[in-house]
């Protein structure tokens, strides 16, 4: 009988580290979108791949949507599901509810994404004026980000205009066949559907920083946001620029 016991109590002592264990594998999936993963800045594996026939600066743009379509808080809403499960497991029937509370964090029950993230901060730095800077410095990170994305996309688009302007001169002239200029379209839609993937994603983490403003000033009125604002705006700027770029990708595929 109490050799039954301890192999039971052996069990129920496992099992929170096999829930543990099975969710960081959950977890690390889900901030691989695609199975590309990512490397520190994203400029060693991408979901976009290596593909054959790009040029330097179609490379580039993969490598740089690949970095900045990776969002801060990707890991953020799992980490705290995964604390309030845990809280849940190890405490016992009279404490269940309010482990779940201490294990979710208080920042991500103000709900959605920017109540995660915001509360990842409030986790990790003492006062709200290290919580805005911390915040501040990811949108400078992201913004910085974005206009790499851009200042190479600027260059995809100079590069597919100009080879579109040497193929119609062959294309009248007959030393070419209406199949390169297929080609030649299928490799501006693959391009294409990176930007659109970009611009939504930067809609997203703009509405998301957003919102994290939003509570911020909710919870610490008297808060001093001018920096975060001006990242903001500076992330509004350059997603309408990724979407005007992203316009001239297309007034260069209507040209084939």
């Amino acid at each position: 009988m109490i050799n039954k016991l301890n192999l039971s109590a052996r069990k129920t002592a496992r099992y929170p580290v096999i829930v543990a264990a099975s969710f960081a594998i959950v977890v690390a999936g889900c901030q691989a979108p695609g199975g590309g993963g990512y490397s520190g800045g994203g400029l060693t594996s991408n979901p976009y791949g290596r593909e054959a026939g790009l040029t330097p600066a179609q490379q580039e743009m993969r490598s740089s949507a690949s970095a900045f379509n990776k969002t801060l808080w990707q890991g953020v809403a799992a980490g705290a599901v995964l604390g309030g499960i845990l809280g849940a497991v190890v405490g016992n029937s009279a404490n269940r509810g309010q482990n779940i509370l201490i294990g979710a964090g208080v920042g991500a029950l103000a709900g959605g994404l920017a109540g995660s993230y915001l509360g990842s901060k409030q986790q990790h730095y003492a006062n709200s004026e290290a919580q805005i800077n911390a915040i501040v410095a990811d949108l400078r990170m992201k913004n910085t980000e974005e206009e790499r994305l851009i200042a190479s996309l600027e260059t995809v688009v100079a590069e597919h205009r100009l080879e579109m302007a040497e193929l119609a001169g062959k294309y009248k002239a007959g030393t070419v066949d209406e199949s390169v200029y297929r080609r030649k379209v299928a490799q501006i839609e693959a391009d294409q559907k990176i930007v659109q993937e970009s611009i939504d994603s930067a809609n997203k983490q703009l509405a998301t920083f957003t919102e994290t403003r939003t509570l911020i000033a909710d919870q610490k009125p008297y808060s001093n946001l001018s920096e975060m604002d001006t990242e903001l705006a500076e992330m509004q700027a350059n997603t309408s620029r990724l979407a005007e770029l992203n316009n001239e990708l297309t007034a260069t595929r209507g040209a084939v």
